[in-house]
């Protein structure tokens, strides 16, 4: 199993990004990854605080030296999140045939990197799975495993080159207009239709390609990642959103060829107790 290159987007919160990277570390296939570093441009009229932190963040990745190569690309002007992750996705797709994608606030487990390849290999040529996820609320289910969902969270995922293709960057929304359509996209009666309008919201079109394409993504039973970004500091971070998170370290992956319909039906119930609840 050769091991997918890892893109890390980052612009200005040193502090989150010193913890996603000594996490990295920790994981035993970061030796056999090439890190591409995204740094963001600076926004227009950015303040000093803005500038010091991002300089910080430029400081600290000039001392990595734990994954089997490093490349940082430093953006010569504010791409926004948007432009600056599908940019990042179609460079290293242009060389390579899959990807994992983090970004500064993501903290991953020590099992992180060795999930994401090991689905990323199994899935490879299905039909309908098309990214693999690390993030999992709290659900209760006690196996540790790999399931199917027809959903996608992008607090730390992959994808294959074959499947990004498909990248819709223009979303039909006359069509959820229709109420039967407009309830399949709002899965679990959350009104994912609205995100639609957001701007920097590459997430809500990439869920609408899976969903178009009548596909599925992988997801761990226990989460491999924790969001340490809900704190203000992010474009889409908010204080109303967090969450109690279930660590772990080892989930046992196979090919699954069904959805969990009880793992599911426990998300739902999830979902239902929860007012807030995003993609990113």
């Amino acid at each position: 199993m050769n091991a997918s290159p890892l893109i890390l987007i980052a612009y200005n919160r040193p502090n989150h990004l010193i913890k996603v990277l000594d996490a990295l570390q920790k994981n035993s296939l970061i030796k056999e990854t090439i890190l591409y570093i995204y740094i963001d441009g600076l926004r227009k009229n950015a303040s000093r605080g803005e500038m010091y932190n991002r300089n910080n963040v430029l400081s600290i990745i000039k001392h990595i030296n734990f994954s089997k190569e490093t490349i940082v690309i430093e953006r010569d002007e504010n791409y926004g999140l948007e432009k600056n992750i599908t940019l990042a996705i179609n460079d290293v797709l242009n060389t390579f045939d899959k990807v994992i994608v983090l970004e500064d606030d993501i903290v991953p487990s020590s099992f992180f990197l060795r999930f994401m390849n090991e689905n990323l290999e199994i899935y490879k040529k299905s039909d309908i799975v098309f990214s693999v996820c690390s993030y999992m609320f709290p659900i209760n289910y006690k196996e540790k495993k790999n399931v199917l969902l027809p959903y996608f969270f992008s607090w730390g995922w992959g994808t294959w080159k074959h499947k990004w293709q498909k990248f819709q960057s223009i979303i039909n929304k006359e069509a959820f207009k229709n109420a039967h359509l407009g309830s399949r996209f709002n899965l679990a009666n959350y009104n994912y239709v609205n995100i639609i309008n957001e701007k920097d919201s590459w997430a809500i079109k990439w869920y609408y390609t899976i969903f178009i394409h009548n596909g599925l993504c992988v997801f761990p039973t226990k989460s491999l990642t924790i969001n340490i970004g809900n704190d203000g500091s992010g474009t889409h971070s908010t204080n109303e959103f967090v969450l109690k998170e279930n660590f772990v370290d080892y989930i046992k992956s196979s090919k699954e060829k069904i959805i969990d319909i009880t793992f599911l039906m426990n998300l739902y119930e999830y979902f239902d107790n929860r007012k807030k609840r995003l993609l990113w």
